[in-house]
């Protein structure tokens, strides 16, 4: 697993737990809230943050044929407990998401060109 494209490891309880911010996360992010790639940067409340982290926790688990033992809920609990420095580390990570070999910052690839809706 490539650490510098979406890739992170993180403590809950002392026991640690991979985070895979890529295809499987955000397509599971999508189906989630019931929306298509090009409108993933429309997307920006707390419960998305949220909801991000935890499916790049389940698709990690999942790829590993592994469950993901948390629910949304109790990754909102952790994400309260964890240090700014902490999210700040989950941030990059969620920078660094690579979507079919194309990184995407905010709805464009990194060629510039947004994400064309897929019909």
């Amino acid at each position: 697993m490539n650490q510098l494209h979406g890739y992170l490891e993180i403590t809950i309880d002392g026991q640690a737990y991979g985070l895979k911010f890529g295809t499987n996360a955000i397509a599971l992010f999508c189906e989630l809230h019931g929306i298509e790639l090009h409108e993933l940067a429309m997307v920006n409340d707390a419960a998305a943050v949220r909801d991000l982290i935890w499916c790049a926790g389940k698709s990690w688990s999942l790829s590993k044929d592994e469950k993901f033992p948390f629910n949304q809920y109790q990754i909102g609990d952790w994400l309260d407990s964890i240090s700014e420095k902490e999210m700040n580390r989950i941030l990059k990570a969620i920078d660094k998401t690579k979507i079919a070999g194309k990184e995407i910052q905010a709805g464009r690839t990194t060629d510039g060109k947004e994400e064309e809706p897929k019909n």
